[in-house]
């Protein structure tokens, strides 16, 4: 089984490479599939939904929510992907999208690897079977720590009392297999800092995880993995800049995130970080320059590309490629064209550097600063 640190690594290498040699590695590793906006809950700091607005006066974005496609579409887009890519499955909520079922089946017909995020809520004995015979090779669940914060922020009560039940059945049923792995991702927020040494003991011992994925918040109108899109690429690299969320005690948070680095070294569940950090070096340079840098470069966009509920193909960045509906339902037919060959070479054009856009994407990785080591090791 690849963990999904694991696979993150995969992500850049094959990237690196496909940068390098383009005439040999023609085509991304990945599909990630936003099957729809719809959603059953309204989390306080999520922008991946289907009323997801901009600040007034910027103009051109375009919401892919309008002209969702339909079950059948999505089936055909996933039997007509080519060998040897793999397919991730989002949403919104896409379990609650009447195209989950059709496009998993379609996926383990045709032996595509799975990955599937989901907030839980909705994750029933069907559900849990169709992961399991369909072969799914990681489930990532939400839960921003325990009760009192995620049922706060998530806006219904009663809600992590019910995931925490549908994960026990998860694992019932999966009987100590190892497929499909369970990631946790969770949120960095200020309340919830007290309790993630625990939670993370929580995730390993009751909740059977064997990744807690720890996300800092951002804040600001920027452009990643946007359900919106738009078309001018000088305007999206250089304008809507993420931005990192101002926490209140970031020496306390660094702390608490170098306890649980550490704690990698025994824990079978281990501590990932978005961005990507490995040491306590690297978040304190992050933090000390709030979220500004500094990165490394970033491969990503030559190994995975996203498709929109309507037919939109992006990259990681909110980036208007084209549509599949008018490629033969095909991502490659897309790809093709000039706008992805443009968007490549503008972010080549920033070097060892990443554009502002994408501060505090989850899959930046944080350089760690010369002069500067770890106390934990890793790279």
């Amino acid at each position: 089984m690849i963990s999904k640190h694991l696979m993150d690594n995969v992500l850049h290498l094959y990237g690196r490479l496909r940068a390098s040699v383009p005439v040999v590695l023609r085509r991304p590793l990945g599909v990630f599939c936003s099957v729809t906006g719809r959603c059953n809950l309204r989390c306080t700091y999520c922008w991946q939904r289907e009323d997801e607005t901009r600040e007034e006066g910027k103009a051109g974005w375009v919401s892919s929510v309008q002209a969702e496609m339909t079950p059948d579409e999505w089936t055909r887009l996933v039997e007509r992907m080519p060998g040897g890519m793999f397919l991730g499955l989002t949403g919104g909520e896409v379990t609650i999208s009447e195209a989950f079922e059709p496009m998993l089946r379609t996926a383990a017909e045709r032996r595509i690897p799975v990955t599937v995020n989901s907030n839980g809520a909705t994750l029933r004995t069907k559900g849990i079977e169709l992961l399991l015979a369909l072969g799914v090779r990681n489930l990532s669940i939400s839960l921003d720590g325990f009760a009192g914060v995620h049922d706060r922020v998530r806006q219904l009560p009663g809600l992590f009392d019910r995931i925490v039940a549908n994960i026990g059945w998860f694992n019932a049923a999966r009987g100590g297999r190892s497929r499909p792995a369970l990631t946790i991702k969770t949120v960095l927020l200020d309340d919830n800092l007290g309790e993630l040494l625990e939670f993370r003991r929580f995730c390993a011992e009751t909740l059977k995880a064997s990744c807690l994925n720890l996300s800092f918040a951002k804040v600001g109108d920027h452009a990643q993995l946007s359900l919106l899109y738009h078309d001018r690429l000088p305007e999206m690299l250089h304008g809507n800049p993420g931005a990192l969320y101002p926490y209140k005690e970031p020496q306390r948070l660094r702390g608490v995130l170098a306890e649980l680095l550490a704690g990698n070294a025994t824990s079978s569940c281990r501590v990932t970080l978005y961005p990507q950090m490995h040491d306590d070096s690297q978040v304190e340079g992050f933090l000390a320059h709030e979220g500004r840098g500094p990165y490394r470069a970033c491969f990503l966009p030559w190994s995975m590309v996203w498709v929109l509920p309507d037919g939109t193909v992006t990259p990681c960045l909110s980036y208007w490629l084209g549509n599949v509906r008018e490629h033969g339902m095909t991502v490659l037919g897309v790809l093709r064209g000039e706008r992805y060959r443009d968007f490549l070479y503008g972010m080549k054009r920033f070097g060892d550097e990443l554009p502002p856009a994408c501060r505090v994407c989850c899959y930046a990785r944080v350089r760690r600063e010369k002069g500067v080591s770890g106390v934990f090791g890793g790279a």
